[in-house]
């Protein structure tokens, strides 16, 4: 199965109609995504144009070009009317992230590029089930397939699992852009992220046949 995306974009303008495949879902209603929470005092966040990261950000493992290449990224998102902050990931990587009604999304420096990493969750898939003990073993044998569907359905850049403290699926899509093309990223997280949405349907679907 193919999504249409290329996982790797090559530093050339993007044509977001070819890159992007439309997945449909019925109009399917997404709800509200968790909030993330993070330390407001690691990062001083303002809307100035041209914002340079090195102003509040003081971290001797970033360079000071790595620095200014987050702040090109964190300006492209928010031109595209993100709010965008930066952050440590559970890895401990500073990254721009963003949070939508639509997914979440992170961006980070890797070998010279962009990786962006969308993730979104469906909260609660089988709370409607009355019985307890029926929704625990829905919950048991959603463990144990949803590896399988990942495996045998999606693409090598992404992602499904299940997420315990939602109980439901959470799905990830991951990219590189090259750094040339830091004034794209937030056109393409801005198109990319509707596909969450469509992952996981496809994932769930798997799930109630």
């Amino acid at each position: 199965m193919s999504n249409g995306m290329a996982v790797c974009l090559q530093e050339t303008p993007l044509d977001f109609a070819d890159l992007l495949f439309e997945r449909r879902c019925g109009g399917r209603q997404r709800a509200e995504l968790p909030v993330r929470r993070y330390d407001t005092n690691l990062l001083e966040m303002h809307d100035q144009p041209n914002l340079r990261l090195d102003r509040y950000l003081a971290d001797d493992r970033l360079t000071a070009e790595q620095k200014a290449l987050l702040a090109n990224a964190r300006q492209s998102l928010a031109d595209e009317g993100f709010y965008a902050y930066g952050m440590l990931d559970d890895q401990q990587r500073w990254v721009v992230a963003v949070d939508d009604e639509q997914g979440q999304a992170d961006v980070r420096l890797e070998d010279d590029e962009f990786v962006i990493e969308l993730r979104g969750v469906s909260p609660g898939l089988f709370s409607e089930e009355e019985s307890e003990w029926r929704r625990r073993a829905l919950e048991r044998l959603a463990r144990r397939v949803i590896p399988n569907v990942a495996r045998g359905m999606l693409e090598a850049n992404e992602s499904a699992s299940w997420s315990e403290a939602d109980e439901g699926v959470a799905v990830g899509m991951t990219y590189r852009i090259p750094i040339a093309n830091a004034g794209q990223i937030g056109p393409f997280v801005r198109e990319a992220l509707p596909a969450i949405d469509d992952l996981v349907t496809q994932v769930e679907s798997q799930l109630r046949s």
